[in-house]
């Protein structure tokens, strides 16, 4: 009798180690940003019409064990009324064209109006969506071109974060991150100078409370900082810059690696980007041309990932994890939004 329970306990014990090892209930939203074509082969006109960059988001989920995902076109955010979805659209009119960044809840048509005439004004405004959380939007950019009369061409450049329910407000970063945040911001932009000292000349003495962003480095985000050009000589010159602040995780969510950053470029050399769910049982590793997929159970066996695709030399700008019951509803939710397998 004893001797069976023991065999029944083992079994039982073996069907439970079984279960953690291919159990995984996370799944990622990921949303990917690469070049447009006409970045990539050359614009059709020195104006560059069409957009700058194009976005994609997939949704990897757990089945059996393994992975399988779903493409959606643009970024699709998951928030507390919906999902929505978050792309640029590019008016464009004789020889101007500008991206415009639009946030609306999914299934609504985005609406965009030029804001020059284009009858007198030639050039472009290109945008790089660079983050997309819950409620705001990092962008970059540049500008240039020329309106008939004016003394010479402009160009110029920006860094700023948008608000997700209203993308023409530039959000201050003390609103975001708090008081301590624009304190950082402006003195990392004072010692950018001093150590620059064959730039000071050329930037603003100081950085504008709007003038902020978030990017992905090294598996994590960094808060990024940007001076622009003092006088109209320096035009288009200006700097990026670190800033030493606490993201809160109100503001992205989840943001820790399983497994060391070092570590995980050490198995895997080309490695760019990498994020891990938070209950630790999935990882991800993008490449410049693939996104490798990991069950983390004690050690991860990077030679054998779970999930594997193909990319085009994209980077990331959002990560979103569900668990649960989550997994499951979002998986069916996208499925009806018009996700394909790929």
């Amino acid at each position: 009798m004893k001797r069976a329970c023991l065999l029944v306990s083992i079994l039982v014990f073996i069907a439970m180690a079984t279960i953690q090892v291919f159990a995984s209930n996370s799944g990622l939203l990921i949303g990917l940003r690469r070049d447009a074509p006409e970045k990539t082969v050359g614009a059709a006109s020195k104006y560059e019409l069409g957009p700058s960059y194009l976005y994609r988001t997939l949704w990897i989920y757990p089945s059996g064990e393994t992975y399988k995902a779903l493409e959606m076109k643009n970024i699709i955010l998951p928030r507390d009324r919906g999902f929505w979805e978050v792309g640029t659209i590019t008016p464009s009119q004789k020889e101007w064209s500008e991206d415009q960044v639009y946030a609306v809840p999914f299934g609504k048509k985005p609406t965009a109006k030029l804001t020059v005439n284009p009858e007198n004004t030639n050039g472009n405004i290109s945008v790089c969506i660079l983050f997309v959380g819950n409620n705001y939007i990092g962008i970059s950019g540049e500008t240039g071109g020329y309106t008939k009369g004016a003394a010479h061409p402009w160009a110029g450049n920006f860094l700023n974060t948008l608000s997700v329910d209203n993308v023409k407000k530039k959000v201050e970063i003390q609103d975001a991150l708090g008081t301590n945040a624009l304190t950082a911001l402006k003195k990392s932009a004072a010692e950018y100078r001093q150590n620059h000292p064959d730039e000071k000349e050329k930037l603003y003495e100081e950085a504008q409370d709007s003038s902020w962003a978030l990017i992905r480095r090294n598996g994590s985000w960094v808060v990024r900082g940007f001076l622009d050009y003092s006088y109209e000589v320096f035009r288009g010159h200006y700097a990026h810059f670190d800033v030493p602040v606490r993201i809160p995780r109100e503001l992205v969510s989840h943001d820790e690696l399983v497994i060391p950053w070092n570590s995980i470029r050490k198995a895997i050399p080309d490695a760019i980007d990498a994020c891990s769910s938070p209950s630790g049982d999935m990882l991800a590793v993008v490449t410049s041309n693939r996104i490798l997929v990991f069950r983390k159970d004690g050690k991860v066996d990077f030679k054998k990932p779970s999930f594997s695709r193909s990319l085009w030399n994209e980077s990331p700008v959002m990560i979103q994890w569900a668990a649960d019951s989550y997994t499951k509803k979002w998986t069916q939710d996208i499925k009806q939004m018009g996700g394909k397998e790929i």
